[in-house]
């Protein structure tokens, strides 16, 4: 349910609107009802509302100044207009505050059912989209240390080598830096008594708490998923000699406290420093290529990118034979490293896709979670889960829709909501691909941009209800989604050439004082 607040200043209509409509069986919970704009201004204040449904004029506060509060103030809230017919040009006004629809007074019941029903698609839509996001950071605010260590793991063993993948990962682990002015240092962080060619639990565990220490909160400072390494990265906007002695009385400070508090011990020391994260990049890799091969328990982006090829040919064997393998190479590692390495591996399929436009978020039973991995207490328990997941991703992929159907579902919906002022976000929540990928799909197969084909669109509605003869030209723009008579003129007239009275004078020869 919705909630719904009724404004109007005349009793018999707010009674009729209030108590003689089943607001429930559209959706809506009337939580209140008001004669003025001025009590609903100090409602809204206070209470939350999906929509209002107010009438144009009152005495001390206007419906007008209604929509102008919910607009200024940036509330998640739907307008909707009552006015006569007299009242249009003031109705208009409110359309430019975000009114998004307007009822004429005496209000037709199945017009009124309709416009709800088509507010209450929208809500439905808006709160799925936003169920959806908060999935998605929750998600990602569980795994993204994890990848942010193997992140720095891959960085300073030259693992990488193709600039859009550094970019990639750079974006996921929510780091907005230029890798070609941001300097950063290798800082060695020393665990005194830590052996780390022993990998049990209580070894990981002191690991553990000192990587969590040591990365600070201004996403400058990364630990290596061995807890060996950290990365500290200089703000190009800051002084480089002020940032490394915040970073050093940063870990002075960390290695009193864990010593004071948990009895875990560490020292550092600075290894490296680089001009910029591109030289750091650059040289790793070097060095990386000139070491002789060795074995190691490090789990690479070759791993990782085994599976997505799995998952493209689908081939179920294969899935099996690839876990096996990438367990196989963990078989020495602890539980909660092998744990941490799966879930850094469906986040990488899940971004790699969502990059591709595929919303793998949700899945045949249920939401992705990644917390469910660390309920599981055994090797053979995360392998069957793996398994299990990664089946599922398979199976997504397999029946993803064809980018032709997708678009096919776009444009349906611009076509039924273009006078909405229809955004590209919207519609590409409701086709479920992300909004950069719909750009591109939607440009490569129309040929415009968004915005360009939508104004298209409304601009040929606008001609054909200047056909039909039967509104003014002061309301078609209304009814095609512009809000302001001006803007309206000059986009009509930048899309055909003429403004919309010389169009009906010259072009469909009519006097244009008679629509």
């Amino acid at each position: 349910m919705y909630n719904l607040v009724v404004v109007d200043d005349e009793r018999i209509i707010r009674t009729g609107l209030s108590e003689y409509v089943d607001w429930n069986e559209m959706g809506f919970t009337l939580v209140a009802a008001f004669g003025d704009g001025r009590d609903t201004i100090e409602y809204l204040a206070r209470n939350h509302a999906d929509v209002v449904l107010t009438d144009i004029k009152m005495v001390k506060a206007s419906g007008l100044e209604v929509a102008q509060y919910v607009h200024e103030n940036h509330l998640p809230v739907i307008t909707v207009i009552m006015s006569g017919h007299r009242d249009f040009e003031y109705a208009r006004s409110a359309m430019e505050f975000g009114a998004r629809h307007y009822l004429l007074k005496p209000i037709d019941n199945d017009e009124m059912r309709s416009v709800f029903a088509s507010i209450r698609g929208e809500l439905d839509h808006r709160r799925e989209a936003l169920d959806r996001r908060n999935r998605e950071r929750h998600n990602l605010d569980d795994v993204i240390p994890i990848i942010r260590r193997q992140f720095v793991q891959d960085l300073l063993d030259g693992r990488y080598t193709d600039p859009t993948e550094f970019e990639t990962i750079l974006s996921l682990i929510g780091l907005s830096i230029d890798p070609e002015r941001s300097r950063c240092l290798v800082i060695r962080l020393l665990p005194i008594g830590v052996d780390h060619s022993n990998n049990g639990d209580s070894g990981m565990t002191k690991i553990a708490s000192i990587s969590s220490a040591v990365e600070d909160e201004e996403k400058s400072l990364f630990v290596t998923k061995n807890g060996d390494q950290a990365l500290a990265i200089c703000r190009a906007n800051q002084d480089p000699e002020w940032q490394l002695q915040r970073i050093q009385d940063h870990l002075d400070a960390v290695a009193e406290r864990l010593n004071r508090t948990a009895g875990v011990r560490f020292e550092y020391e600075i290894a490296e420093r680089y001009e910029h994260l591109n030289q750091l990049v650059y040289r790793a890799r070097r060095r990386a290529q000139q070491d002789e091969p060795r074995e190691s328990s490090h789990i690479g982006l070759g791993h990782y990118g085994a599976f997505f090829s799995v998952l493209e040919n689908r081939d179920r064997d294969e899935l099996h034979s690839a876990v096996h393998d990438l367990l196989l190479h963990m078989e020495s590692m602890s539980l909660v490293f092998v744990q941490n390495t799966i879930v850094e591996l469906f986040a990488r399929i899940i971004y790699h896709y969502a990059s591709l436009g595929i919303d793998l978020w949700n899945l045949p039973s249920g939401p992705f979670d990644y917390r469910d991995i660390h309920t599981l207490y055994s090797v053979p328990a995360v392998r069957d889960w793996t398994i299990r997941k990664l089946g599922e991703l398979m199976e997504v992929i397999e029946h993803r829709e064809r980018p032709q159907d997708t678009l096919h579902k776009a444009l349906s919906y611009i076509e039924a909501h273009f006078d909405d002022d229809p955004s590209r976000e919207e519609v590409a929540n409701y086709v479920h691909v992300n909004p950069s990928y719909f750009s591109r799909l939607f440009r490569q197969k129309t040929g415009k941009t968004f915005t360009e084909y939508v104004t298209s669109i409304r601009i040929q509605k606008a001609v054909d209800l200047m056909g039909t003869g039967a509104h003014r030209i002061g309301e078609i723009g209304t009814l095609v989604g512009y809000k302001s008579a001006n803007y309206f003129a000059r986009v009509f007239k930048q899309e055909t050439g003429y403004s919309p009275t010389e169009y009906v004078r010259k072009v469909l020869d009519k006097n244009p004082g008679s629509i």
